[in-house]
């Protein structure tokens, strides 16, 4: 009797692996990036033409950040995670990518960021179409990187440090993706989640 008090005290009080579950993706409250323990910073869903969720996003940083400055530095490992909800052709997903990378940087920007997104493109020359529950992983690591995964497989790795800012500012910059989504990774609003 004492031994099963125990496991179900020990089960009660354990955390759970999941922060939150969003539009029914369940999302963990951790992850590891180059063997470093990083944190959920914020979480939410892109919304097309205000009525339906197209995917879930979440950000994890080693401590929790609630400024774009903060979140883009290049000397923290951080990891992007883009569970798609719906299929779509990757070619639309990558163009969708590429007119909000335009939104949110000067034509230079865009002219220096060339070669890294071209990289970033022939990835996914192999998946011409995404499905519903794909999930994209992006992983930073200080000084090596972006580490590109599709559904846990690794693609590549785009080695220019300045990558991973520029795509973040898709959700994060001066013309984000979507303005609450924006709040919701940056921890600032409360996602709208189901328990």
């Amino acid at each position: 009797m004492i031994k099963l008090f125990l496991t179900l005290l020990l089960f009660s009080t354990s955390p759970s692996l999941f922060a939150l579950t969003i539009a029914g993706v369940n999302i963990p409250d951790s992850a590891q990036v180059a063997g470093q323990s990083l944190s959920l910073n914020g979480a939410g869903t892109r919304l097309m033409a205000g009525m339906f969720n197209v995917y879930v996003v979440a950000l994890y940083l080693p401590e929790p950040q609630h400024t774009p400055e903060a979140v883009f530095a290049e000397t923290l490992n951080k990891r992007l995670v883009l569970h798609l909800l719906f299929n779509v052709r990757t070619q639309q997903l990558l163009d969708a990518t590429q007119q909000l990378l335009s939104e949110n940087h000067s034509a230079l920007e865009i002219k220096a960021l060339a070669a890294s997104w071209n990289t970033f493109t022939q990835l996914f020359n192999q998946h011409t179409e995404m499905n519903s529950n794909d999930e994209i992983v992006l992983d930073f690591v200080s000084n090596q990187g972006c580490n590109v995964s599709l559904n846990g497989a690794f693609l590549g790795q785009i080695s220019e440090q300045k990558f991973m800012r520029a795509i973040l500012k898709v959700w994060l910059g001066e013309h984000p993706a979507q303005a609450n989504l924006k709040q919701q990774l940056l921890g600032a609003e409360t996602s709208h989640a189901t328990p």
